[in-house]
């Protein structure tokens, strides 16, 4: 018998689907009210198919106990009879049931709120009669089942506005109208797409709310997927009341992320999308429809590029990344405006971790240093490919790094670095360390080291033998991280950075995540992991090496992802892009 599609694979036809651009193609967004305050329509299914077949086949995959179990169990087993059994009933392969009872699309609609809400499922197909028959056979399929398994609920058959509806238990409908299979967990929801297909003035569609049609209006029309998220809906919920208020209770999250908070506290939905660039590959966007215009003063200059003026630089790669983020944050505007952003009581607690802080900082303020920072900043975390211990810490740390950019390069070395020579005597006092100075190339590195005792190798199985935290300045630029190599990698970044600027970005935000660095930090501890899979599964060592082989193989053909967040006038957009490997296309 012809083996019948693994459960992944099927999970996401069914779940996915698109109309072919024909203009008279049902929308399955007719049927959905405009109640709902979240709409996913999820379009193209041969193309969201063959993106779930080729990850579903990948070799790496199946080096895992837990991915074979699956398609060795007993469930897996009695659902590929099921699908095999549709086949069978409906007179097609699933591939082309799944285009005849769903290429019109899907769209999962719900509505907010406490208690039982109203969710909703409308799969678009365009074979009617089809439809009604999958109805039938899953009805008769269902019915077995709720036998077997001797369950108290019933299939019975209703009538609504004169449509007969499938009602199973107490937590679902489901009726056929025309070639369009409706669900809903309560009666009302299914009640409205019975009325809005027969086009009753009863019950108003979602089509027809403003807000819903200017979020479609700007989603791309060849998306593989989109949402829509009714915001001032979602804000009336009670535990985000704190979000509303500025300055608030949540104001200090206003100094970090501030940009993001008040974009959503203002904009009256949000949407989301995946789809294809021109390069083929996928990009999923969120985005609202509110930015600059009419955010504080104080938050727009803190956390987005002025108009005209250059934004963030490009997130560092140094070997061995596992993380860049490049982001744009004018602390020096928060210090002089601080009392706009935070409470009465905020800014006393500040000004008391300021004083305390001040004897630890040789009489420096943290006003003396931001003063001397300037707005574009990146953070970088790598692997550590090599360390001058001789002791292998059992837990490996990647290595991070802060690298910010100076407005006043020579002021803020004065002011910094004797406080941060402090800071490292006054901690070789309870553990054993050694001050060091190292060139490197024509920039000097500052740092201390960890001795190698016994007393530094029983905290924490060694743990302290992953850092030898350091700093240094390069021109306008200042480091500090927690390792002596990372620092060494990211004076040379600079330097090449220097001799051959890039274009400035217009963004205020750029990340990069490369899954080949997580895989090869997952490497740097291979024997722990091989021993936890052992001990877990109770499996062979050679079972368990392949299984983190078969892990890091799947890491290193992932890619990557980079990110870009960027603020308009009166737009937020924030895209991520899912890039393969180097050399895969």
């Amino acid at each position: 018998m012809r083996r019948a599609a693994p459960l992944p694979l099927l999970l996401f036809a069914w779940f996915i689907a698109a109309p072919h651009c024909a203009a008279a193609e049902p929308d399955p967004l007719r049927l959905v009210p405009d109640s709902a305050d979240l709409v996913i329509q999820l379009r193209q299914p041969r193309k969201t198919l063959e993106l779930g077949v080729g990850l579903a086949s990948m070799q790496e995959l199946r080096g895992f106990n837990q991915y074979r179990e699956l398609f060795d169990s007993t469930a897996f087993n009695r659902f590929q009879q099921l699908v095999a059994h549709f086949e069978k009933e409906l007179g097609a392969p699933w591939p082309e049931l799944v285009d005849r009872l769903a290429g019109g699309g899907i769209v999962a609609a719900v509505r907010t709120g406490e208690g039982n809400q109203p969710a909703m499922l409308v799969v678009q197909g365009r074979d009617a009669a089809l439809t009604r028959r999958f109805l039938q056979a899953a009805r008769n399929v269902l019915q077995q089942e709720l036998a077997r398994q001797e369950s108290k609920d019933e299939i019975k058959e209703t009538q609504i506005s004169g449509v007969e509806v499938l009602r199973v238990g107490d937590g679902l409908l489901a009726c056929a109208l025309d070639d369009a299979l409706v669900l809903s967990n309560v009666d009302r929801g299914v009640a409205a797409a019975i009325e809005l297909h027969q086009e009753s003035k009863k019950v108003r569609g979602i089509t027809q709310l403003s807000r819903f049609k200017e979020a479609r209006q700007h989603a791309h029309a060849d998306c593989l997927a989109w949402g829509w998220l009714n915001l001032e809906r979602v804000r009336q919920a009670p535990n985000l009341q704190d979000l509303q208020k500025f300055p608030g209770p949540l104001s200090p999250l206003y100094v970090f992320i501030g940009g993001w908070l008040d974009v959503a506290r203002r904009a009256p939905y949000a949407t989301a999308s995946l789809r294809l660039d021109a390069s083929g590959r996928h990009v999923l966007g969120l985005s609202l429809p509110r930015g600059t215009d009419d955010m504080p003063a104080v938050l727009a200059r803190m956390h987005a590029p002025p108009p005209g003026q250059p934004g963030v630089l490009p997130p560092l790669m140094p070997p061995g990344t596992l993380f860049s983020h490049s982001f744009y944050l004018d602390l020096h505007e928060f210090w002089q405006k601080r009392d706009r952003i935070l409470t009465g009581e905020q800014l006393d607690a500040l000004e008391e971790a300021n004083k305390a802080a001040s004897p630890f900082l040789l009489a420096t303020r943290f006003g003396d240093i931001i003063d001397k920072l300037g707005a574009r900043h990146r953070l970088v975390a790598t692997t550590q490919a090599a360390s001058g211990y001789k002791t292998v810490p059992l837990v490996r740390i990647p290595s991070l790094a802060f690298v910010g950019e100076l407005s006043d390069p020579e002021g803020f070395s004065q002011k910094v670095e004797p406080p941060l020579r402090a800071i490292g005597l006054l901690a070789a006092l309870n553990v054993k360390m050694t001050y060091f100075e190292e060139k490197h190339g024509q920039h000097r590195i500052v740092g201390y080291r960890f001795a190698e005792d016994q007393a530094n190798r029983d905290v924490a199985n060694g743990i302290l033998f992953n850092f030898s935290p350091c700093f240094v300045r390069v021109g306008d630029k200042f480091i500090l991280s927690t390792t002596l190599e990372l620092a060494r990698s990211l004076v040379e970044e600079l330097e090449k950075e220097k001799a051959s600027p890039s274009a400035n970005l217009s963004a205020a935000q750029r990340t990069s995540l490369g899954w080949q660095g997580v895989g090869a930090f997952l490497g740097s501890f291979r024997e722990q992991l091989v021993t936890q899979i052992i001990l877990q599964d109770g499996v062979g060592r050679a079972d368990a090496e392949q299984q983190i082989q078969s892990l890091l193989d799947f890491l290193g053909r992932l890619g990557g992802v980079e990110g870009e967040l960027v603020y308009g006038t009166n737009s937020f957009t924030w895209n991520f892009t899912f890039v393969p490997p180097a050399g895969s296309r």
